[in-house]
């Protein structure tokens, strides 16, 4: 995939595009910083704290939503 396209791919350059996330403290002084997530670069778009729990919350009532039907069919 990367042959031929690593003027877009590969770096994090202006121009390119790049999923990149931003942690709010060090995953290598605790594991659980992975958990502590600021901003997220999505093919070149901007999700923040905000965008990403509203994603978040979006995805959780859907989950209810199919777990309700899934126990209705039981």
């Amino acid at each position: 995939m990367w042959f031929g396209q690593l003027d877009q791919y590969g770096s994090i350059d202006e121009g390119k595009v790049a999923d990149l996330m931003l942690l709010e403290r060090n995953p290598l002084e605790d594991i659980e910083a992975t958990r502590a997530i600021h901003t997220v670069l999505l093919r070149g778009e901007v999700q923040d704290r905000t965008a990403l729990d509203r994603l978040l919350a979006n995805t959780r009532t859907k989950v209810a939503v199919w777990d309700a039907k899934a126990a209705e069919r039981k």
